[in-house]
């Protein structure tokens, strides 16, 4: 299967902060502070800023080896965002969304090598590490502000 996939967002412009949860960091969670914009298959497709991620679902044994910060970090919470919970946001397949960030990654650098580790290992278990365990979801719009405020950041438009 094939896919096309391009980032229109900078990465320059990609901000995230550490997801605060009653005053704790539990070292998981990261809060999208700007919008990120994406191509898939001929669709155009925004992540809204509010939006919490982990950077990859993969399994604890997998992230030993697999450096989600790295340079597909962008397409991490791309994947994240394909796999939502709720199945009737999801617009695209498992297999696409694993597809997409293998296609991220190595557009950004990554190696061939890192890449296939990636992409198996949530072919393969993926399916272990459940969104809604995570406590994914959407934040509130006044808590992004804060933190931009505070951090002297400014606030993406909305697209």
């Amino acid at each position: 299967m094939k896919i096309n996939v391009k980032v229109i967002t900078p990465l320059k412009s990609f901000v995230i902060v550490p997801y605060i949860k009653d005053g704790l960091w539990g070292g998981e969670l990261w809060l999208t502070l700007s919008v990120v914009e994406f191509v898939l298959n001929g669709k155009k497709y925004s992540i809204p800023a509010g939006f919490i991620t982990d950077f990859g679902s993969i399994p604890r044994v997998g992230r030993m080896t697999i450096d989600r910060m790295g340079k597909a970090a962008i397409g991490f919470v791309i994947h994240d965002w394909l796999r939502e919970e709720d199945e009737a946001q999801q617009p695209v397949s498992t297999k696409v969304a694993d597809l997409a960030l293998y296609e991220i990654g190595r557009q950004y650098g990554e190696g061939r090598y890192t890449m296939n580790k990636v992409y198996y290992a949530l072919r393969m278990f993926g399916w272990t590490a459940a969104v809604g365990e995570n406590e994914y979801g959407k934040v509130d719009i006044e808590v992004i502000k804060y933190i931009c405020h505070s951090n002297r950041l400014k606030l993406a438009p909305p697209s």
